[in-house]
């Protein structure tokens, strides 16, 4: 039958739901897949017909032991064409008209378990078909463990190889406790004859997984490809005796199904492992993520050429030296108990080789000491490198006195280690040493940080604290040094230490993030003393205790106010305690009548000069021509004491032929040229400036009238003789000294 038939027929029977119970359906009946008969009467016989697309007699699979079709011919003795040639295919070619697969999904109902130690409850399992390439189908079958024994069961339909993943947190058999972490493990499984199977998930699989890839990426079928990949994985890792072969791939192995040499064999490898990561990682360190790094590290070093990094294969047999077989098994045991299991725990003591002299502990004479040969020369059971006389076979004899303390075995609490018998002095070594039944307190190390207080801990209930530890910021002696530190210790009682950011720990108002204040100093330690807090003029205040100019020393609050145009008190009034101006107090010293390098409308301009010792702000104050000509002066404008300030009609230099201006009055002010007058008057005591000109004053073109420099006085600019043409030039060629001591006259 053609696979495109089949699929067809697969499809039909999904898309066409359920028949009436009362009609006749091909393949609902022993036999009716193969009589020839279309008994069903839709016109398709067995398995052309969509009921018998599932059938055993269809499928290839006859559910017999002996593997063949039932029959003595070998063939299927229908009348289809299919495998009546000799090679068992599908077609009388002798082949599938593909690339070799079957292209027929077989159902598969899968039991398993996840095991490093068992995996926990709802930890994920995925199944993901792949071809004969190992190219994933993009088929993924999900399920999840189903207790604490990591167990699962998944059905799925699926030809050839799958690849199996499961990910979750797991029991550590090393440190006797569940993990902190999760821990992702892989296989490749064989799903090809379909039906009812198993498969474990474990390091063995997971530590051969890549290099199966590797090996099935260049060729090599998955069948060879596990072959070998396991093999090198238990080369590599020098776990169990050379060439050890457990006769079962890596998914048919299972810590949890009992004391077998294969099961024992995976425990070995599981506990080996965890050992060295737990090395790795260190006392604090965190094991579980250590303990992925290290498989994962394994795998993909095999994946390339199945051998092992020497200083990394060097790294697992140390491991193995420091396993205790018997804390392991009984850390393991005790789950189990506690999980309600009653199965058998694997004798590790089968594999692991503790002194490395190539001799499993339970064969070996001297655990603890390499002896490969296992001398013993007074034949009494104990080797000769642990005999303490191996001339007497009463004396270090394994039924006496094993461990060669002078503790007959009936009464040595451990007379497989010599330190340990009846009276013997305490160590700090966490064993019960003199054989009273109690290991002492100070042995114990209650918070798990790999230090008990006889080895230094000084506080045995926090793990952050023990010898060596690093140092926080917390106020403690982490590292049991007997000081804490003093950048940790907070002198002022501001709850706040020097390593939290106190800059200051004699003065409790100072620390980080404290409120800034007004004193001077950096309060919140952050490195910075505000501007505010700044006395930047050295006059004893600074600007958050009111200075309102920290640039002058002679500004600040309660200073004497003074006439100088400037808040001197700081009381925002400028010049309040000054008195207001009179008569004189301004004086008109030059006047541009007629500019010769702009027009009168651009050139115009008039200086005022302040012959006081105060400045005087202009502000408010009038300009006129006792005429109609009239301006009022806008904002502040300043004329500084012994100084000058200048008023132009047009105020931009480079309009006005280049007169420096203070203040611009556009054309609200404009001066005749043979006789007119200026009138300078303030707003409370009226006229303080004023110069009326005409016949007897000069009157030239080009140049300013300016008032003698001897007779800068309100009453000299009254007379014509008092003032002369400017000679000195400004700008673009105009005479006149705009803002500037005039010329002698």
């Amino acid at each position: 039958m053609s696979k495109l038939f089949l699929l067809v027929g697969m499809m039909l029977i999904l898309t066409a739901g359920c028949p009436p119970a009362d009609e006749e359906v091909e393949g609902d009946e022993a036999g009716e897949c193969s009589d020839g008969v279309d008994n069903d009467q839709d016109g398709s016989t067995d398995c052309a017909d969509a009921g018998c697309a599932a059938a055993t007699d269809c499928t290839g699979d006859d559910d017999d032991s002996t593997g063949d079709d039932d029959d003595s011919t070998g063939d299927d003795d229908d009348a289809t064409g299919d495998d009546d040639d000799s090679t068992g295919d599908d077609d009388d070619s002798g082949d599938d008209d593909d690339s070799g697969d079957d292209d027929d999904a077989q159902q598969v109902e899968l039991s398993g378990a996840v095991e490093k130690g068992p995996f926990i409850l709802g930890t994920t399992v995925a199944v993901s078909p792949v071809d004969g390439s190992g190219n994933p189908t993009g088929d993924v079958f999900n399920t999840s463990t189903t207790n604490n024994l990591g167990e699962f069961e998944i059905a799925f339909a699926a030809s050839g190889y799958v690849i199996l993943e499961a990910a979750g947190y797991y029991y550590n058999e090393v440190s006797g406790a569940l993990s902190t972490g999760p821990l992702t493990l892989r296989a490749v499984h064989d799903v090809t004859a379909g039906g009812t199977q198993a498969a474990y998930l474990n390091l063995i699989t997971h530590l051969a997984y890549a290099r199966i890839v590797e090996l099935v990426a260049i060729g090599i079928s998955f069948t060879d490809a596990i072959t070998q990949a396991e093999s090198e994985v238990r080369e590599a890792l020098g776990v169990g005796p050379a060439g050890y072969d457990p006769g079962v791939l890596g998914t048919e192995l299972n810590i949890l199904g009992g004391d077998t040499d294969p099961n024992a064999y995976l425990f070995a490898i599981s506990s080996v492992v965890t050992q060295a990561a737990a090395i790795a990682a260190g006392p604090q360190g965190p094991v579980d993520a250590t303990l992925q790094e290290l498989v994962n590290t394994i795998s993909a070093d095999l994946a390339t050429d199945g051998l092992l990094d020497a200083a990394l294969a060097q790294d697992l047999l140390d491991a193995q030296a420091q396993v205790d077989p018997e804390d392991v098994m009984d850390k393991l045991a005790q789950r189990l108990g506690d999980l309600g299991s009653n199965a058998d725990v694997p004798d590790l003591n089968r594999f692991i080789d503790t002194d490395q002299d190539s001799v499993a502990n339970s064969f070996d004479n001297c655990r603890w000491e390499s002896n490969a040969t296992q001398d013993d020369i007074d034949g009494d059971g104990a080797g000769t490198a642990c005999d303490c006389d191996d001339s007497d076979s009463g004396v270090g004899d394994i039924a006496l006195d094993a461990d060669c303390d002078g503790s007959v075995t009936a009464s040595d609490c451990d007379d497989g280690d010599p330190i340990v018998f009846p009276g013997a002095p305490e160590g700090c070594d966490g064993l019960d040493t003199d054989c009273d039944g109690t290991i002492p307190a100070d042995e114990v190390d209650g918070d798990s940080d790999g230090s008990p207080a006889c080895a230094g801990d000084c506080d045995d209930t926090e793990s952050s604290i023990y010898p060596g530890a690093p140092e926080g910021c917390d106020g403690l002696d982490t590292d049991c040094d007997g000081t804490t530190p003093a950048d940790e210790i907070d002198v002022d009682g501001d709850t706040v230490a020097p390593c939290a950011g106190d800059c200051d720990e004699t003065d409790d108002t100072v620390f980080s993030g404290a409120a800034e204040g007004c004193d001077f100093i950096d309060t919140d330690c952050d490195g910075v003393i505000p501007p505010a807090e700044l006395d930047t003029d050295v006059d004893g205040l600074a600007p958050c205790q009111s200075d309102c100019d920290d640039t002058d020393p002679t500004v600040l609050p309660a200073a004497p106010e003074v006439c100088d145009g400037l808040d001197n008190d700081c009381n925002n009034l400028v010049d309040d305690a000054c008195a207001d101006p009179t008569a004189g107090a301004i004086v008109i010293t030059e006047i541009m009548i007629s500019p010769a390098a702009v027009s009168d409308a651009q050139g115009e301009y008039v200086e005022l000069y302040n012959p006081g010792l105060f400045a005087i702000n202009l502000v408010d104050w009038q300009f006129t021509d006792e005429d109609t000509d009239f301006h009022e002066i806008v904002g502040d404008l300043f004329v500084p004491a012994g100084g000058y300030v200048v008023l132009c009609r047009v105020a931009d230099s480079t309009q006005n032929g280049g007169i420096p201006c203070d203040y611009g009055y556009a054309n609200e002010i404009i001066l005749d040229g043979g006789t007119d007058e200026l009138v300078v008057d303030h707003p409370v005591t009226g006229e303080i400036a004023v110069v009326e000109y005409s016949g007897s004053f000069p009157n030239p073109v080009g140049a300013s009238i300016s008032l003698n420099p001897l007779q800068l006085t309100e009453t000299a600019n009254d007379a014509g003789s008092n003032w002369c043409s400017a000679t000195s030039g400004y700008g673009s060629g105009d005479l006149g000294t705009p803002g500037l001591p005039n010329d002698p006259c």
